[in-house]
């Protein structure tokens, strides 16, 4: 996921309503409450970009490729952004 995708509350969001509600980097387990997770849930987190892509770079990886998606217009930030980012990497 690109980590912009976390900043926002997702129940506004499907409500229609864009609002800041977490910093990047995010985890359910830090941003939720126990109520809200359960066994069934699954738990969420929000790497940087750097964390991400740099960790690729530092375990021998060479980025040959990047692509980006959205929801296909389901959500509010498609009118916005790209929620998920995948790379290409080749180990060197």
């Amino acid at each position: 996921m690109n980590p912009v995708f976390y900043l926002f509350d997702e129940q506004l969001q499907e409500n229609g309503i864009l609002q800041v509600a977490y910093s990047i980097p995010y985890s359910d387990e830090e941003q939720l409450s126990h109520e809200q997770i359960n066994t069934d849930t699954t738990i969420e987190f929000g790497h940087s970009l750097e964390s991400q892509i740099q960790g690729q770079i530092d375990a021998g990886f060479v980025i040959t490729g990047f692509y980006e998606d959205n929801f296909g217009g389901q959500k509010l930030l498609d009118s916005y952004c790209n929620s998920f980012i995948a790379t290409k990497a080749l180990k060197t």
